[in-house]
Formats: structure tokens, C-alpha cells, sequence
């Protein structure tokens, strides 16, 4: 028998979930609207809270976002997820330096994530820091943690110069 899916309306995870769903589908006015509700049951929710900031950035609301990374990392200081998109808010208002400690505190917590690398080459070539930049494309390269991520790894390798 088929029954219709529901969302428990009292349950902080339930509404993370849906939150989630509708940041996978670019709807973010509505992915604010669920963790809100999400905030609402559970105003410690770190993940809720870094997800928050993660739709306003991608409202274009870069310094509300801030706000809710910090608020997540006084909550969890090694969450890398946090400190990433704290580096990408950073980034959207031009504060490069910044966002290069936000994404450095970040690959001290996950060394092996390639695209904060990646992230993190690029703003040290907006920098102007190219044998920085360098290494860390060369990291991206070398890296075995998502094998199949060929993406980042052509990327990287444009980046370097060479023709993929």
C-alpha cells in the first residue's frame, strides 16, 4: 500500500533534511524557511546553522552568512565544512587573506579534501602568491582520496597551464 510522505514538523532533523533537499535544488529562499524551522526545535544545531549561512550566500547575502558560520564554529571550532564555507563567504566580499586562514583551518581538520585545495589554490593565485598556488594545485593532483574526481584534477592541471 502506498503512503504519502510526511515530515515530522516537530523533528530539527526532518526539517535539516528538507532544508538540504531544497539547497540541491538552488531554492534557497525555502531551504532558509526549513532550517529556520530546524533552528526553531534546536538553536544549537551546528550543521542547521552552517547550512543557514550556506543559503545566504547563495542568496548573495555573503556578510548575514558569516554570521552563522561563526555562530556554528563557536559551537563546533572543527567543524571543516564550517571553516570552508567561512573561506567562501570571505572570498565573495574580497577579503582574500581571510578566506585563505578559513580554508587553511579547514584542510588542518580534513588534510586530504581535495576541493578546499583547490579553493584555496585559486585564492592564493588571486593573491598574487603563485608558488603557494602552485603547491597546492600539485596537491590536488596528488591526491588519492576521491580517485574518481577527475574534474578537480583537470581543473588543477588547466590552472597549471596545461592544455586538458
Amino acid at each position: 500500500m502506498f503512503r504519502p510522505l510526511t515530515l515530522d514538523l516537530e523533528n530539527e532533523e526532518a526539517w535539516y533534511g528538507a532544508g538540504l533537499a531544497m539547497i540541491h535544488l538552488m531554492e534557497y529562499e525555502y531551504a532558509l524557511m526549513c532550517f529556520d524551522r530546524a533552528l526553531d526545535h534546536a538553536p544549537q544545531f551546528a550543521k542547521a546553522l552552517k547550512e543557514k549561512g550556506g543559503s545566504l550566500l547563495g542568496l548573495g547575502r555573503a556578510e548575514e552568512a558569516l554570521e552563522y558560520f561563526d555562530h556554528a564554529l563557536k559551537l563546533e571550532p572543527e567543524f571543516a565544512k564550517a571553516w570552508f564555507a567561512k573561506g567562501e563567504a570571505l572570498k565573495a566580499l574580497g577579503k582574500l587573506e581571510e578566506a585563505v586562514e578559513c580554508y587553511t583551518r579547514a584542510l588542518r581538520i580534513t588534510p586530504n579534501d581535495d576541493l578546499i585545495w583547490l579553493f584555496k589554490a585559486e585564492a592564493l593565485r588571486k593573491l598574487g602568491r603563485k608558488k603557494e598556488s602552485l603547491k597546492c594545485y600539485r596537491k590536488v593532483l596528488n591526491l588519492r582520496y576521491c580517485p574518481g574526481n577527475t574534474s578537480l584534477k583537470r581543473e588543477a592541471l588547466r590552472r597549471l597551464g596545461f592544455d586538458v
